[in-house]
């Protein structure tokens, strides 16, 4: 797709940034099914560090003995960050890059390679792969989740492909939805504001029985159009409508049932420079709105053999269809996973797996787009294994792992782990991993065909005829491939808790844009420049860094959390290469990131939440440091009617977050908005 650039005026205020108002941030590690109402500015420290995590080894583990970096944001998170939006929760997790594109459009990803298109980051909604093998990354416009009915989300940093497979490279995000027991009666949310205009959800849960549970939602959201940054006006503005349900049922002690559906349509606005004839204008900007829809159907039998042992069988299908300017086709998947654990009598806990996956799609050709063949259908074919072994019972553990694949793409792909965890005390512990993960090619870089620009005549010398720079698939291209390391301290000391990350991952085979020799055509017609680009694996990188996080709560009704993230990146390509963009991906990374937030209870019916970051200049895109203040005010009108009010991003003007090199979009800001909230739940205290 055509690519744009714009100056934009550097900033001298690069220097590290501390908000000393009630500031904010989160850090908090990783935590298993917690009640709604739990408020985590009331827990003790000694209670924070007991919670649990299910991403690391796929069966609920202690925060304090979790060998990774693992983070949790709670519901209660959510509802006190006033994010609207799964990137805007993830921006509390320390070591995520999280930027705003434009309205409907961000740019998501842990430890490096960020962009529109960032593809190491593996996303999942109640453990269904959201990971389009289109492109290898996230349409974070379809994945709009009801936060209302978020319990938890999960976040794995670093590399996690022996037990979650290829794409795992850099990160795991889990976002788990309630049980439909935890969510009775009537919800009614309610609110509006700047940038987003309008919203509304809908819930009701109720039971059959005593052990069988449902939950029926529907929801509703739509967006104002971004600031413009240029003369050109972008029309970004979208709307999105979602319904779905869910049902868990105990048909014995033993059995635990869970289904879920789930179907929404969007409509999103989109203003794209782009090639669009061989004829003059060649190039403009196409106003145009994409027509989203797609649906999904989870399936999920937990059975306890007996206390030491039990097994699970998880099922889905999805489909995502996109009808927009330069792409239009529909996506399939189907999954199985089944997952049998158990732990023997000398503490050794085995876990190992199966699963199959199944992905069939069909692509009409556009001026700027196709994809060859138009239609396929491919196969994922996996079984992992897992061993944790307490050598001294809570002070020292060993774990190992592995997960082989079968992709009808690169073949067999093994991606081994090897974790440690070290307590010299029980108030202090150490930990250490090696690892090595794949991505394997995606389905557009197999047999992609897109012009990302267009030349007039004489433009290459005089004389020349009209040139289109096409980007080429290649179906030889392999597997990215990283081998890391990793190591943590955790500590608890009276009313501090701190948390400290560091590593070095080491990249090979990553993808390059290789320019061929223009060659002269006349497909389609009129006769041409075809100036190929194809996607090769020529380059190499490495990244190091580290991340610091603390959680402070000295009174009861205060609590502070404080993190900050390096990260130095180094990316070179081959000798043979011709690519001259893939090295400067190394400079649209932030190398610092900072936050502070604050959450405190006023009284018992109001609550003030403030959370602040600063985020480094990205030289490569030529935007400057920023920092931001979003403040949120919660009131308990009553038992069952709360208020909320936001503000965010008050502390900066209006500034770009990330300019795309990879995708048409017209450059916008991230400026200002509030937004007002009621929320109505019948017969639920405050």
């Amino acid at each position: 797709m055509a690519t744009t650039s714009h100056s934009i005026p550097m900033s001298h205020q690069d220097h590290f940034f501390l908000i000393l108002t009630p500031g904010v941030l989160y850090l908090l590690l990783a935590v298993q099914p917690l009640q709604a109402d739990i408020d985590l500015t009331r827990m003790g420290l000694e209670e924070l560090m007991q919670v649990e995590v299910n991403l690391v080894s796929r069966q609920p583990q202690r925060l304090f003995s979790t060998a990774a970096a693992a983070a949790v944001l709670t519901a209660e998170d959510l509802q006190r960050s006033g994010g609207r939006s799964i990137p805007e929760a993830l921006r509390l997790v320390p070591g995520m890059q999280v930027a705003r594109i434009d309205a409907n459009k961000w740019a998501v990803t842990s430890r490096g390679f960020v962009g529109p298109f960032a593809n190491k980051l593996l996303v999942l909604i109640d453990g269904r792969s959201v990971y389009t093998p289109l492109f290898s990354g996230v349409f974070w416009e379809s994945q709009n989740s009801d936060l209302e009915s978020v319990e938890r989300i999960e976040v794995i940093r670093g590399p996690g492909g022996s037990l979650w497979g290829t794409n795992a490279v850099n990160g795991i995000v889990n976002v788990v939805t309630r049980n439909a027991a935890e969510t009775p009666g009537w919800r009614l949310h309610l609110g509006g504001g700047t940038a987003e205009r309008g919203s509304g959800s809908l819930r009701y849960g109720g039971r059959r029985g005593e052990t069988l549970y449902y939950r029926i939602f529907g929801s509703f959201s739509a967006y104002e159009r971004s600031r413009a940054t240029t003369p050109l006006t972008p029309r970004d503005d979208w709307r999105i409508l979602r319904g779905g349900s869910r049902v868990d049922w105990h048909p014995s002690s033993r059995d635990g049932l869970t289904l879920l559906a789930d179907l929404y349509t969007s409509e999103v606005g989109q203003s794209l420079l782009i090639p669009v004839s061989l004829t003059p204008p060649y190039k403009r900007v196409v106003h145009a709105e994409g027509d989203v829809r797609g649906g999904s159907l989870v399936g999920r039998w937990e059975r306890e053999l007996n206390p030491h042992e039990g097994m699970a069988l998880q099922f889905y299908l999805d489909r995502a269809e996109r009808a927009e300017e330069v792409l239009q086709g529909t996506i399939h998947n189907a999954d199985i996973d089944f997952q049998h654990h158990r732990r023997l009598a000398s503490h050794l806990e085995v876990i190992w797996g199966l699963g199959y996956r199944l992905t069939w799609d069909d692509f009409t050709e556009t001026f700027s787009i196709s994809i060859e063949p138009s239609s396929r259908s491919t196969h994922l074919l996996s079984g992992f294994f897992y061993a944790g072994l307490p050598l001294i019972p809570e002070r020292l553990r060993l774990s190992m792992g592995a997960k082989l694949e079968r992709n009808s793409y690169t073949g067999i792909e093994l991606q081994p782990n090897l974790r440690a965890w070290w307590s010299p005390a029980p108030s202090h512990a150490f930990w250490i991993a090696l690892s090595r993960a794949a991505r394997i090619p995606s389905r557009s870089e197999r047999g992609f065909r897109g012009i990302t620009d267009a030349l007039p005549p004489d433009a290459l010398f005089p004389g020349s005829p009209v040139a289109l720079v096409t980007l080429l698939g290649n179906p030889h291209i392999d597997s990215e491939k990283l081998v890391g390391v990793e190591c943590g301290f955790r500590t608890r000391v009276h009313d501090l808790t701190l948390d400290l990350t560091a590593f070095h991952n080491r990249y090979e085979d990553l993808r390059t844009n290789e320019l061929g020799l223009p060659i002269l055509t006349e497909d389609p017609s009129p006769r041409h420049l075809l100036i190929p680009v194809r996607i090769d694996n020529k380059a190499s990188g490495t990244t190091l860094g580290w991340e610091g996080m603390a959680d402070w709560q000295r009174w009861q009704r205060w609590r502070l959390r404080a993190a900050y993230s390096f990260l130095r990146m180094r990316l070179h390509v081959a000798p043979s290469s011709t690519d001259a963009i893939t090295e400067t991906y190394a400079r649209e990374v932030p190398s610092h990131q900072f936050s502070l937030r604050s959450s405190l209870d006023l009284t018992d019916r109001l609550a003030l939440d403030a959370n602040g970051r600063y985020v480094s200049r990205l030289p490569a895109l030529e935007i400057p440091s920023y920092r931001t203040l979003d403040l949120r005010l919660g009131i308990s009108l009553t038992q069952e009617l709360k208020l909320s009010l936001m503000g965010r991003n008050l502390l900066d003007s209006p500034h770009p977050e990330f300019l795309s090199t990879a995708a048409s979009t017209l450059p916008t800001a991230v400026e200002a908005s509030f937004y007002a909230a009621l929320s109505w739940t019948p017969g639920k205290g405050p």
